[in-house]
């Protein structure tokens, strides 16, 4: 036969049952102090303290009528111990109720502030739509910076003009998506768009540092109010909503290092031609 099995066979002496007592008792008290205590830094996480007072008030007073009543534990005589086992009972469950209460305005807060978060995205989203909206109407309908515009060329002007097009083009895609990403990315295409004609002269419109501002202004809101991931989501898609213009510089430099000169394109021929030191060496093969 076992020892388990030899010790269930005898009843536990007064001592020991008036031990074991004591320990659940000291457990159960343990336990309701780490549940207030855990409540109150929660409280003050959430900036709530102040605003509940009361509540506050009553947690730490709990804790310590728990504090005294563990002092107390381990010295109260056996003929009392019930007694003190009621105590315990009453302010264990007393504590528990606390910190329920705290646990729902901690909940609650939370809630709340995850709304207000959705509300203060939905207003950025929304105002960011309608300023590029404005912008679409003033600057491609009504065409107001048209007459502030000038060029150092015709090819400058034509570069322009593909430009301003593909940015229409990525600002309408982007407001296509109807979403909070697409509505910053149209938004951040418009300043870039306007920054752009503000170089070739649009900037001495009156109107033009309003417009700027407010494209700005609701990009910046509207990002603020976006995550971190969010936020590289719209850069990669304003990476990649207008083509790269081809960089045919390193080309052009391993071919002036061949000795292949490109020729002035307005002339006529070919286009190409070689110096004299590579003809004089091709000349020789």
């Amino acid at each position: 036969m076992t020892d388990d099995a030899d010790t269930s066979l005898h009843p536990a002496s007064p001592d020991e049952a008036q031990a074991s007592l004591r320990a659940s008792l000291e457990r159960q008290i343990e336990r309701a102090q780490a549940a207030l205590e855990t409540q109150l830094a929660e409280l003050r996480r959430a900036g709530l303290l102040d605003s509940n007072p009361a509540l506050a008030e009553e947690m730490r007073g709990q804790l310590q009528i728990l504090s005294s009543l563990s002092r107390f534990l381990p010295s109260v005589p056996l003929s009392a111990l019930r007694q003190v086992q009621a105590e315990v009972a009453t302010s264990v469950a007393a504590a528990g109720n606390l910190a329920n209460q705290s646990q729902s305005l901690v909940t609650m807060a939370g809630v709340n502030g995850t709304a207000d978060r959705m509300a203060e995205l939905a207003t950025a989203s929304a105002a960011a739509r309608q300023t590029t909206q404005d912008f679409m109407h003033d600057f491609y309908e009504k065409r107001i910076f048209d007459p502030y515009l000038h060029f150092a060329s015709p090819e400058d002007e034509k570069e322009y003009r593909e430009r301003e097009a593909a940015r229409q083009r990525a600002i309408e895609k982007a407001q296509a998506e109807n979403t909070t990403e697409g509505n910053l990315v149209a938004t951040k295409l418009a300043e870039e768009q306007l920054k752009d004609a503000g170089a070739h002269g649009a900037d001495r419109s009156p109107q033009y540092r309003p417009s700027l501002d407010r494209l700005h202004q609701s990009a910046t809101n509207l990002s603020a109010s976006l995550s971190d991931e969010q936020n590289r989501n719209v850069d990669a898609a304003m990476s990649a909503a207008l083509p790269k213009k081809a960089d045919h510089s390193e080309a052009a430099a391993n071919l002036k290092n061949a000795g292949v000169v490109v020729a002035d394109q307005s002339q006529t021929g070919h286009g190409v031609t070689i110096d004299a030191s590579l003809a004089a060496a091709l000349g020789r093969c």
